[in-house]
């Protein structure tokens, strides 16, 4: 009886594990196993009928050349309870179901009577059908009121946002104007600097012409007039100058106009905003008071009505009770109220204090005590 509680058992010097035989085990030999039936079936030497969910202790093993697809199929045998008539079925993998073999047949059942026609047809599609022109109309008259639906409830955002006295289309056509104004003032310094361009080049080509009547005579009319030219062309340098200086004001005055035009509908949106959340706030706190009051008022109406109820069932000595019980419960509260907790606090040190040594908490000694 010692050996058998070692958990560390004697090992001799000359021993060799490689000697023990090793045993082999057949993975395809039939085993006893415990399983229910997957379907319900009827033996076919006695006529009884074993429904789906019959526990059974049955023999498993591997149906030999019946693979499908590199899958094992098993094979179960089981006794018929009545007469212990041999019954076999297998495994289905094709079909993930299981499939009587013999001794039993299987019973009907209406989820499995669909045949290959019907999984034809869930595969293949259906052809579109031709719709008659009653079947147009109405699709037709469906459209048209979903249209209608979804212009009501742009109706509606668009009212609602119309609310507000300042909108963000303002913002956005101001933005639009000041870029208008910038791409003009730009193709005007363009024109004039075309224009100037242009001049320069025929100067510059009447110059380059050869010698002739014409040009002698322009020559000495340049010669007379160089001075002339000179004085021009600073005199339109000195125009340019002041356009340029003009058009750089009117910026500066358009930016600022549009920057207080632009301040004072911010402003207008933040009072807008500001009296918005104000009467919203105005409208919750006065709902709030209303719903509080009508609160209490029900409470009050309620405990009022079962006091009557009662009282109506009560004699006179009851009803006395009940006002002196009242009454105290009142003082009660007066009198809690009336002290603060420091001095209820005080009270009661002073009470205990003022007790006899018969309340005391006893000592307890040594002695006794083993």
């Amino acid at each position: 009886m010692g050996e058998r509680k070692v958990l560390n058992k004697y090992f001799p010097a000359d021993f060799d594990p490689s000697k023990i035989p090793r045993r082999k085990f057949d993975y395809d030999a039939p085993q006893d196993i415990r399983m229910m039936l997957p379907f319900s079936m009827c033996c076919l030497s006695c006529g009884h009928y074993m429904y789906q969910g019959k526990k059974f202790n049955s023999k498993k093993e591997t149906a030999k050349g019946m693979d499908y697809l590199g899958v094992k199929r098993l094979r179960f045998t089981i006794k018929c309870e009545v007469c212990s008539g041999k019954i076999t079925f297998l495994t289905d993998p094709k079909n993930q179901d299981y499939e009587c073999e013999s001794g039993a047949s299987r019973n009907f059942a209406a989820w499995r009577d669909t045949g290959d026609d019907h999984n034809k047809t869930l595969v293949e599609k259906e052809e579109p059908k031709e719709k008659t022109s009653m079947e147009v109309l109405e699709e037709r008259a469906i459209s048209s009121k979903k249209e209608l639906d979804i212009m009501e409830q742009l109706e509606k955002t668009l009212k609602r946002n119309s609310r507000a006295d300042v909108s963000r289309l303002d913002v956005l056509d101001v933005s639009k104007r000041k870029n208008a104004e910038k791409e003009l003032e730009e193709d005007e310094i363009e024109k004039e600097t075309q224009l100037a361009m242009e001049k320069r080049k025929k100067e510059l080509k009447m110059i380059s012409e050869p010698d002739s009547v014409e040009s002698k005579k322009r020559k000495l009319i340049q010669e007379q007039d160089v001075d002339q030219i000179d004085d021009d062309d600073e005199e339109e340098e000195g125009l340019l100058k002041v356009r340029k200086k003009k058009k750089k004001k009117k910026k500066k005055k358009k930016k600022k106009k549009s920057s207080s035009k632009e301040k004072e509908i911010d402003i207008k949106f933040e009072q807008t905003e500001e009296q918005e959340s104000k009467s919203r706030k105005r409208s919750r706190e006065e709902s709030e008071k209303e719903g509080d009051e009508s609160k209490k008022r029900i409470v009050e109406d309620s405990s009022q009505e079962e006091e009557e109820e009662e009282e109506e069932y009560l004699t006179a000595a009851q009803r006395r009770f009940l006002k002196v019980q009242k009454k105290r419960e009142k003082d009660l509260l007066s009198n809690m109220i009336s002290k603060t907790h420091r001095e209820r606090i005080n009270e009661f040190n002073d009470k205990l204090a003022s007790l006899s040594e018969h309340h005391d908490v006893p000592k307890v000694g040594n002695a006794g005590m083993g």
